[in-house]
């Protein structure tokens, strides 16, 4: 009897458990979620580089084809035969047999077709060759994430606060400022290359340029959307900096925390397209090169740096780092 009212009650526990559980994950305070904490953002996009040099089609000339009425066949001695087309055999003096055959309306449009044809794809081939920049042909979108050890963020040279004060100080209104951004962030990442534990990276190249701007938006919302607030938002000729601070913490706290920076960009040329990271060696190459080549002519289309934390005393655990971004590779 103990037995049965035992079993039939095993079932009503488990269904008032399973109610308590969900009003508990339900009320739950937001904290216990590990939210990501706050970032900033610094950049501008731009259109391709008006500076190459176009080539344009040659006018065809306004004169007319003319032809003259010459007796279609040879004289080759006497006897002779001339064929005037395919009307017949007609007899000469010469002593041999010649025959033309005219050329058709139909046969001379085909003709001149073809010419036109390999014509067009001699100027397609050299203003190909003309159109492409100092870094290549079509155009590249890179994407570069980077964790970082903050063990004092009160320290002026955090990378948090040094990212801060270059976004600032650029002026992303132009291209100029925006590749001076870049470079100025990936020279300040190899300055504190000792910080960084872990690194990702992805490349991809496009023969059209338009593609290359579509994935960089693309990337860049992605990348925008895995932190709960932008506090500085600077992009182009807007900027947007939210005063009310998401944290209760002080500028004082000197609690350390981890740093996550990114860099997106979509550059003309293919010099970035290998760009990976699976040892430290590949990022400090990686960071040069995207120092030198963000610097090169008019080559950047796009480019943005984004850094979290950015409000004081929020912070980055290993936990909340590696579940926002997977793809991340120890160094």
């Amino acid at each position: 009897m103990f037995r049965k009212v035992k079993e039939s009650l095993t079932p009503i526990w488990k269904k008032l458990f399973a109610a308590c559980l969900a009003l508990a994950i339900m009320f739950a305070p937001l904290q216990m979620a590990g939210a990501a904490p706050s970032s900033g953002r610094a950049g501008g996009s731009f259109k391709s580089a008006s500076h190459r040099t176009s080539i344009s089609t040659p006018c065809r000339s306004s004169g007319t084809w003319n032809y003259s009425r010459q007796p279609h066949g040879t004289l080759l001695g006497s006897p002779r035969f001339i064929v005037h087309g395919a009307t017949g055999w007609h007899y000469g003096s010469a002593g041999a047999v010649a025959a033309r055959r005219t050329t058709t309306i139909a046969e001379m449009t085909v003709l001149v077709t073809v010419i036109a044809i390999l014509i067009q794809g001699v100027i397609n081939n050299s203003k190909r060759e003309m159109m492409t920049g100092p870094l290549g042909a079509g155009a590249t979108m890179v994407t570069l994430t980077i964790a970082m050890n903050v063990p004092d963020r009160r320290d002026p040279n955090s990378i948090m606060k040094r990212l801060r004060k270059l976004s600032l100080a650029a002026d992303t209104s132009n291209r100029k400022g925006v590749q001076d951004l870049i470079s100025e962030v990936s020279l300040e990442l190899l300055r504190q290359e000792k910080s960084i534990i872990s690194a990702s990276a992805k490349a991809k190249h496009f023969h059209n340029p338009e593609f290359a701007e579509r994935q960089f938006r693309s990337q860049s919302v992605r990348s925008r959307s895995k932190f709960d607030s932008e506090v500085v938002n600077k992009f182009g000729d807007k900027l947007l900096i939210d005063e009310t601070p998401a944290s209760n913490l002080s500028e004082e706290d000197s609690d350390p925390t981890m740093a996550v920076v990114s860099i997106n960009l979509s550059i003309e040329g293919k010099s970035l397209a290998s760009t990976e990271v699976r040892s430290r060696e590949d990022l400090l190459r990686a960071l040069s090169q995207i120092a030198a080549d963000s610097q090169v002519g008019l080559c950047l289309l796009s480019g943005e740096v984004l850094w979290s934390p950015e409000v004081p005393g929020d912070r980055i655990t290993n936990e909340d780092l590696y579940a926002d971004f997977p793809n991340l590779i120890p160094l």
